[in-house]
């Protein structure tokens, strides 16, 4: 399961969220584990609502990228906002 392709472009996706929200955004060493947290849950939670509501927007391959990586975004932001 963790050697699929699509959750091993996932979760480096959803980390490369995380490191660039930490760059831009970012004050201390601790939060960059929390927004990898929340950019991984966002991304799982924005995969699962593209396949349950069967959205044909761009996917590469199996992954709906568009849908995942706006929930991922989001929920950095909402990190942020909570001041995690």
């Amino acid at each position: 399961m963790f050697a699929s392709p699509v959750f091993l472009l996932g979760s480096s996706v959803a980390t490369l969220y995380a490191a660039l929200f930490h760059l831009i955004a970012g004050r201390t060493w601790r939060q960059i584990l929390l927004y990898w947290m929340g950019s991984m849950v966002g991304f799982l939670l924005g995969q699962l609502a593209g396949e349950l509501l069967s959205l044909h927007w761009p996917m590469l391959g199996q992954l709906h990228i568009i849908p995942a990586s706006l929930m991922a975004w989001a929920a950095l932001f909402i990190a942020r906002l909570l001041k995690l």
